[in-house]
């Protein structure tokens, strides 16, 4: 039972380790980016990762208030979308 558990926690470390790595090149991407904005998809392609590994560190990034949401054309498909903007603080 004690290896389970400590597997379960070595599993949980690297998860929180990849998701912060994704979070900060997502964020790296935007700022280097701007002032163009992507939309989630277009993201996601740029990064090369799911689109649902970038909406779950796109909710870091707002919940920590690096980064807002509006809505605005994307810079690679130009749909109208909610995209991330770098907050002024």
């Amino acid at each position: 039972m004690l290896e389970v558990g400590a597997h379960y926690r070595q599993d949980t470390i690297q998860l929180i380790t990849a998701e912060r790595a994704l979070t900060e090149r997502a964020a790296e991407a935007l700022l280097a980016s701007s002032p163009f904005v992507r939309c989630f998809p277009c993201l996601a392609i740029q990064l090369r990762v799911t689109e649902r590994t970038v909406r779950d560190a796109a909710q870091i990034m707002v919940w920590r208030d690096d980064f807002g949401v509006e809505r605005r054309p994307c810079y690679d498909c130009n749909r109208i979308e909610r995209v991330l903007i770098g907050q002024k603080k």
